[in-house]
């Protein structure tokens, strides 16, 4: 337990998180998509909501190869 009563996030729980970052950046950018292809008007704002969640899974898979490398090298 942490301090004033926090309980830190569990391994399993952060990797929750993780799948609904993917899914909900998939389902942003079938939204965009599917607004191309229909010709309406681009909203830029799903764009970039999209591209926010593609840099947070980014960032998680390159600390994932960094503890990777630690765990083998020592």
């Amino acid at each position: 337990m942490l301090s004033r009563g926090v309980c830190p996030l569990k391994h399993v729980d952060f990797a929750i998180v993780r799948v609904w970052a993917c899914i909900t950046g998939l389902l942003l950018a079938v939204c965009y998509l599917g607004a191309s292809y229909e010709g309406g008007d681009l909203p830029h704002v799903i764009a970039q909501l999209a591209v926010c969640i593609a840099g947070f899974e980014l960032a998680l898979f390159g600390q994932d190869l960094l503890k990777k490398r630690r765990d083998s090298v020592g």
